[in-house]
């Protein structure tokens, strides 16, 4: 009983090992390089696997000098299942919260508003579930493109009452 105990925790020991070596993690750069001559930079990304299992690769760019907006965008284009996407400053920075992001096993959808300049990390992970297993990406920045930031509701009903305060106090001073 205890040798097969310890042959199957060998067995998942050595699968488990084997599957990290399949797919050791990957840092890649990208370049964002102008369209024509728009405000618009673009760059691609892409993974093929040589066996399943899990992944985690990293894409390093540069965001241009002036605040813009960023868009990503990911897609299966066989046997890939996504289970995470990320973006922080690169080599140890913060997480950045995306302004909208849409996560789906076979794609991947996000932005971020009013992004400035520096070096960042887009980082994807997910599980390749059989031998050439891939999927394709891109980062594209609108230069100059700067969201207006939007009030929150509470924002507005707190405004609307301060207005109202005011217009009966200025309705008592009349009537005194």
């Amino acid at each position: 009983m205890k040798a097969a105990l310890l042959r199957t925790c060998g067995a998942i020991a050595l699968s488990l090992g084997l599957t990290a070596v399949a797919h050791a993690d990957q840092m890649v750069p990208v370049t964002l390089s102008p369209v024509g001559t728009s405000t618009t930079q673009t760059g691609g990304f892409s993974d093929t696997f040589a066996s399943a299992g899990s992944f985690v690769d990293d894409y390093i760019f540069s965001g241009a000098p002036t605040e813009g907006l960023l868009q990503f965008l990911a897609a299966s284009t066989s046997s890939v299942s996504f289970s995470s996407v990320t973006l922080s400053y690169a080599f140890g920075g913060d997480t950045i919260d995306f302004s909208s992001a849409s996560l789906t096993p076979s794609a991947i959808t996000a932005s971020l508003a009013n992004a400035g300049s520096g070096l960042y990390d887009l980082e994807i992970s997910g599980t390749a579930l059989a031998a050439g297993a891939s999927y394709v990406g891109s980062i594209s920045e609108q230069v100059g493109a700067v969201a207006t930031p939007v009030p929150e509701p509470s924002a507005a009903a707190l405004m609307l009452a301060g207005l109202m305060a005011t217009a009966g106090l200025v309705r008592r001073r009349r009537a005194a």
